[in-house]
C-alpha cells in the first residue's frame, strides 16, 4: 500500500518552520505573520501541488516543514517530515522530487530496538497472518467486564478489570488470523461488572500484537 506526501506550496517557497501541529502548542492552526499567500494568489495558477512522493502507509500525522537541515552527506535541504502508520519516519526534500531527490534523505522504522520498540512489534493493521492479542491497563475498582472482538468475532474471554487496588495488568486474548491486508475493526464491548465494582469504566493504555 502506498500513501502519497503531497505539498501544498505557492511559487517560491515560504521559510517558515512548520514544527508542530497547527503550528503553536495552543493547537490553533494559525500563522499571524503571513507575508507570502493572500486572498488574490490562492488560486489555481498559483497555488497547488507541485510533486508527490510514495510512502509505506497512510498518513494521519501533520507532515512537518523544517528549512535549512544539514543531512549527512546529502548537504543542506528545506525538508518535509512524516510519519506513516506503519510506523515509518521519512525526510523528504520540500523544493523538488527530482535527481537524488527521487528517495527519501533519511528514514527509519520505529519498530526496532534501536527506537524503543518492545521485542515482536508490528505495524497497524497487521499484515496477514496470526497474531497474539494482549493490551495493557491499570486495573481499578470501578471497572467493568469487557469483551474483544475484531470484525464481529470474539476473541479471547471476557475480561474483569476490577481489582480492589490500582495494578497496572497485561491480559492475554489468545491468537487471531488476520486472513488479507487491511483494516479491521477492534471493538471492546462491556458486558457487565464484578460484584465488588463500583463501575462500568473500561480503559487500555494499548493493543499489542505479536507475530505467531
Amino acid at each position: 500500500m502506498f500513501a502519497l506526501v503531497c505539498l501544498l506550496l505557492p511559487s517560491g517557497s515560504a521559510q517558515t518552520p512548520v514544527l508542530t501541529q497547527h503550528n503553536n502548542n495552543a493547537r490553533t492552526g494559525a500563522y499571524t505573520t503571513e507575508t507570502v499567500l493572500t486572498p488574490a494568489n490562492v488560486n489555481q495558477a498559483t497555488f497547488g501541488k507541485l510533486f508527490s512522493y510514495p510512502a509505506d502507509g497512510r498518513i494521519y500525522a501533520q507532515p512537518l516543514y523544517v528549512p535549512n537541515v544539514s543531512i549527512t552527506g546529502k548537504g543542506t535541504h528545506n525538508v518535509i517530515f512524516i510519519a506513516t502508520e506503519h510506523d515509518s519516519v521519512y525526510a523528504f526534500d520540500a523544493d523538488s522530487n527530482g535527481g537524488s531527490n527521487s528517495t527519501p534523505l533519511w528514514q527509519i522504522t520505529l519498530l526496532d530496538s534501536a527506537h524503543g520498540a518492545a521485542s515482536g512489534a508490528t505495524t497497524v493493521p497487521a499484515q496477514p497472518g496470526t497474531y497474539g492479542i494482549s493490551y495493557s491497563t491499570k486495573e481499578a475498582t470501578a471497572r467493568g467486564t469487557t469483551q474483544l472482538t475484531i470484525n464481529g468475532t470474539n476473541t479471547g474471554p471476557v475480561v474483569d478489570q476490577y481489582a480492589p487496588a490500582d495494578t497496572y495488568s497485561l491480559f492475554d486474548l489468545g491468537n487471531f488470523t488476520f486472513a488479507a491486508a487491511g483494516n479491521y475493526s477492534f471493538k471492546f464491548t462491556v458486558k457487565g461488572k464484578n460484584a465488588s465494582s463500583t463501575g462500568y469504566a473500561f480503559i487500555f493504555d494499548d493493543i499489542i500484537l505479536t507475530p505467531q
